[in-house]
């Protein structure tokens, strides 16, 4: 698989007209391209591992400022399965009492 730059999105496929993947900033993840798979051949840019990463990134960091505006990224809001992951049982249900 290689990465493939596209009028700033980030795909994956084996070669550059045939993307199957794209990076998805929401799900942190790739997920699976559903747009058209007929590209041309020379279609988006080959860029390399450590590009891709910086792309990723920056749109996680794009997107948590969408999400969480001023709020620096160290102090969002936790979201609920976290935090019922690493809350002792009685601290939650202290949380869930009206």
């Amino acid at each position: 698989m290689i990465y493939i730059e596209n009028e700033g999105a980030l795909f994956r496929g084996p070669a550059r007209g045939v993307p199957l993947e794209v990076w998805s900033a929401r799900k942190n993840m790739f997920v699976p391209y559903e747009g058209s798979k007929d590209k041309p051949v020379d279609w988006g840019h080959v860029v390399s591992a450590s590009e891709a990463e910086a792309m990723m990134e920056h749109s996680r960091m794009e997107y948590q400022q969408e999400v969480y505006g001023d709020i620096p990224a160290d102090r969002a809001p936790l979201s609920d399965e976290y935090r019922d992951s690493v809350l002792p049982d009685h601290v939650q249900q202290r949380l869930k009492r009206p």
